[in-house]
């Protein structure tokens, strides 16, 4: 339901303690009983249209309209809700129920212990703790519950803390499992957040299990933190070119590399309002529990010694970052997504081993800052899955902003010169030997960030008691359904997809909850996948690639378009390259990569044609904002149009010209 603005005069008339007397006595006057509609029970609710006659009789309200607004102010401040969260208050016969008779989705205890994690991690401010030293925190307290936080390190500031208040609330106390669940999602990120709801507002008992902060790697580790690091490099790069925009910059430009970062935390603690524990069960109505899930047999999970009966399941615990085996990296505190962003202190130099997209965004924009960065890959390309065309600019790219970069290399040692523990700190240095095109080189530094890809979570879950199959590298097997060996269990996201991507997971849940609880029949392979890496420039792509087609023998046309003829390009100093791949002799499109501009949001037009079958033809009849970026798909489709001029039609169009005279 949308958020309502109510006047001054109703939040004046009715402060704290006055709800709290005006629910009381409510809750005495109104007929609340057990309500049965389409053959389902709904246990102590009211009528809306009881609660409003009940507001005019005792002088709150002196018309229904005025009614209705105190009425849905009240519900604005959690003091009842309709019974499936679908409807504001309305004069009409629909359930209603206090939030005080609801079911216990979980909650905080009412006791003298701290509520918040500003109370218990006061005096760690500006170190990095583990989820065991965060224990032993807690252990120190009196009387606290046998229940240990699964957590990443984190480091300690108002921002992490509020961070935590909201994902992972301390001293969480579960729901009690009493009935079997419709639904039950395992993994709190983007999969089991739009599974859990989707089935909640659908009508169905949901519940959502997570270990560690709710959010998932997008919220904590992953494309939050990085846009936001992204962004602030990129800043760093404007200042520095800013000359040849005739802005004269005198001095030297400095990067502080800790209030980058305290803004980082900032920006993540903002956003993790969106999926804080209290959201989903206030708002949607799900069982939120925080712990270790694990099928005890193909129908139960147990968590935190409970046992949850489950109709059907949804697997989306996510992905780690993969570690290769070289000799001594152990010994090293190296770097990954999962804690690149607990640093506060900037690196000197930062060594890559990888050039996806993670390896790729992070290591230019520390590179931005000023930190000197070397990138190794095994391979002789950028994104070694990307266009080679699209790799090239970005090879430029990085080139341009100081990154070395050595191809077909191999590391093969790291010597530890001096070690800071299992904490990254600029005091390590390490020497690392590498092949490059067989070659030996020896690179020093003082830092090391993995970046080699990825693999799934299908560890510690009992999988196999659950009848799922997986396997260590693909993950959870599933059909085109997102269904797994087990007929009630579904998997989606980074656990079973090759598309590691935060919107690839939230629509194959969409999938899931149709698929799952109704008659839907949601293929995967129908989902028009696009995606983006933020790298300046930036690469998107959607669809095929040309190999990809050339590979199972479909004939294509291909349609560049060079982005540095574009007018609004020519303004911003912006150099690409759009690529339409279309069916052949057809203006059917089956692929497109755009290098530079606002890449990641032109893809999304192409996106939408390929959904809505809207040809490269009929995409350049839209009219947009000149100038834009945009303008470039009218010059695509007039090569596709041109294309169909033949001599034979230009001789029929001079006819027409003739006649018409």
């Amino acid at each position: 339901m949308e958020e309502r603005e109510f006047s001054q005069e109703i939040i004046d008339k009715f402060p704290s303690e006055e709800i709290d007397r005006i629910t009381a006595l409510m809750k005495e006057q109104l007929e609340i009983r057990d309500r049965k509609y389409h053959f389902k029970k709904y246990s102590s609710c009211f009528l809306g249209r009881d609660m409003v006659n009940w507001l005019l009789e005792n002088g709150y309200a002196a018309n229904v309209e005025e009614a209705l607004d105190v009425g849905n102010y009240l519900m604005s401040k959690d003091v009842f809700h309709h019974v499936c969260r679908d409807h504001p208050l309305k004069n009409q016969k629909l359930y209603y129920i206090f939030e005080s008779d609801e079911k216990d989705r979980g909650h905080l205890p009412e006791s003298e212990k701290p509520a918040s994690w500003q109370d218990v991690l006061q005096e760690q401010d500006g170190k990095l703790l583990s989820g065991e030293e965060v224990n032993d925190v807690l252990a120190s307290l009196s009387d606290w519950p046998d229940k240990n936080p699964e957590m990443s390190e984190l480091l300690v500031d108002n921002h992490n803390r509020e961070l935590l208040d909201n994902c992972r609330p301390l001293n969480w106390q579960d729901p009690e499992a009493t009935q079997k669940y419709d639904l039950i999602a395992i993994g709190g990120g983007a999969g089991g957040l739009v599974s859990s709801i989707g089935a909640a507002i659908s009508g169905g008992r949901a519940a959502l299990i997570e270990r560690n902060i709710m959010g998932g790697d997008c919220l904590n580790t992953g494309c939050v933190p990085s846009k936001a690091f992204i962004k602030a490099a990129k800043v760093a790069q404007t200042v520095r070119n800013s000359e040849k925009y005739g802005i004269m910059f005198e001095g030297e430009l400095k990067v502080d590399f800790g209030k980058v970062m305290e803004r980082m935390r900032k920006v993540r603690a903002e956003i993790s309002e969106h999926d804080s524990v209290y959201k989903f069960i206030k708002k949607y109505g799900i069982d939120m529990y925080l712990g270790d899930a694990k099928f005890i047999n193909k129908n139960e999970i147990e968590v935190n010694g409970q046992t949850l009966q489950i109709a059907k399941c949804s697997i989306a615990t996510g992905g780690h970052p993969y570690v290769p085996e070289i000799a001594g990296l152990s010994d090293f505190p190296y770097l990954t997504s999962e804690n690149v962003f607990n640093i506060t202190e900037q690196p000197r130099h930062l060594v890559i081993i990888g050039v996806g997209p993670i390896g790729c965004e992070l290591g230019q924009s520390f590179a931005r800052f000023g930190t000197k960065v070397t990138m190794i890959s095994r391979g002789n390309q950028f994104l070694p899955k990307e266009d080679p065309d699209a790799a090239s600019y970005l090879h430029q790219s990085l080139k341009d902003d100081g990154v070395t970069i050595l191809f077909n290399a191999e590391p093969t040692k790291v010597d530890v010169l001096n070690s800071t523990g299992k904490v990254w700190t600029p005091e390590a240095r390490f020497e690392m030997e590498v092949l490059v095109n067989g070659i030996p080189e020896t690179i020093q530094g003082d830092s090391i960030l993995i970046a080699a890809g990825r693999r799934p979570n299908v560890h510690g879950l009992g999988l196999e008691e659950a009848g799922v199959d997986y396997d260590e590298i693909k993950g959870i097997h599933v059909n085109d359904y997102c269904k797994t060996t087990n007929k009630n269990v579904y998997a989606v996201g980074d656990v079973c997809s090759p598309y590691q991507f935060t919107h690839n997971s939230d629509h194959m849940a969409r999938n899931v909850v149709r698929n799952a609880l109704f008659f839907g029949k949601e293929k995967t392979s129908n989902l028009i996948m696009s995606w983006c890496t933020y790298t300046d420039p930036e690469i998107a792509h959607v669809g095929k690639y040309p190999h990809e087609m050339e590979e199972k023998g479909i004939k294509y046309d291909t349609y560049k378009y060079d982005i540095a003829h574009n007018d609004r390009a020519i303004c911003d100093g912006e150099i690409g390259i759009i690529k339409i791949h279309c069916k052949k002799d057809t203006d059917t499109i089956l692929g497109a990569t755009i290098v530079g501009g606002p890449a990641g949001d032109m893809i999304c037009q192409v996106s939408q044609a390929m959904f809505n079958k809207v040809g490269l033809s009929t995409m350049g009849t839209v009219v947009h904002p000149y100038p834009t970026y945009a303008e470039a798909f009218k010059a695509l489709t007039g090569q596709y149009n041109l294309k169909k001029l033949t001599p034979k039609s230009k001789t029929a169009l001079r006819t027409i010209l003739n006649v018409k005279r």
